[in-house]
């Protein structure tokens, strides 16, 4: 947010992160900006109070019909994808035992409980 906003401030009002064009770094934070959004609105809110060149960025960036290759993706356009791939009937066959999980390698489970264990000390 703080390298955004400070790169945004460096350039003109209507400039994007590195210019007057969008760029492959456009193309990049634009989709996270958006899915704070979609998340945690509130979230998005603070950040834009603190940096308010970010707020200015993304109602740049809105306007433009780029913008719609992320932002036209939202909740409706989510949940039809997972009714199509059936996915809380998967999710319900896991909890209920009708499917079962890939086992990890014993490695692995050592590490990860090692992780935990450090976790737990400090």
């Amino acid at each position: 947010w703080a390298k955004a906003n400070e790169l945004l401030a460096t350039r003109q009002s209507q400039d994007f992160l590195f210019g007057a064009e969008l760029t492959t770094a456009d193309a990049l934070f634009v989709p996270f900006l958006y899915r704070i959004g979609f998340v945690a609105k509130v979230n998005l809110e603070e950040n834009f109070q603190q940096y308010p060149r970010v707020r200015q960025y993304w109602q740049q960036v809105q306007a433009t019909k780029e913008a719609k290759c992320v932002t036209a993706y939202g909740k409706q356009f989510v949940a039809k994808v997972m009714l199509q791939a059936c996915l809380p009937c998967k999710i319900a066959s896991f909890k209920c035992g009708g499917r079962k999980y890939a086992a990890l390698p014993a490695e692995m489970n050592r590490k990860i409980e090692a992780f935990i264990d450090e976790k737990r000390k400090g």
